[in-house]
């Protein structure tokens, strides 16, 4: 509770880190990790973004996500690697999600 509070991250997110961090992990096991933040559980997939995703996915991201893309932490994973590339999301419906993650991964990661 008091690392939660002092850093403004979600309580059940420090549990989750707790549970899921090994002492080594890869970038894609790091990405996974990180999308299943707390701050993230309103980030859900759209029908209408799914096309989107894909194409974004396609262009960006270097890593893996396993599981497919029509999943909400599948979204969170695809728009922090745009972020973590620079990649302008020009997509009207990925936008406001992007930069909301970014905000958020930018506190998280401190």
């Amino acid at each position: 509770g008091r690392v939660a509070s002092h850093f403004y991250i979600h309580h059940l997110s420090v549990e989750t880190y707790n549970e899921m961090l090994k002492p080594y992990l890869t970038d894609e096991q790091l990405l996974v990790v990180l999308a299943h933040s707390r701050e993230f559980s309103n980030i859900k997939i759209r029908d209408e973004e799914l096309r989107d995703v894909e194409k974004l996915s396609r262009k960006v991201c270097p890593l893996k996500i396993k599981g497919g893309l029509n999943d909400d932490k599948a979204k969170v994973n695809v728009l922090l690697q745009a972020y973590i590339s620079n990649t302008n999301v020009t997509s009207a419906t990925l936008g406001s999600d992007s930069y909301y993650i970014s905000q958020s991964a930018g506190r998280i990661c401190l």
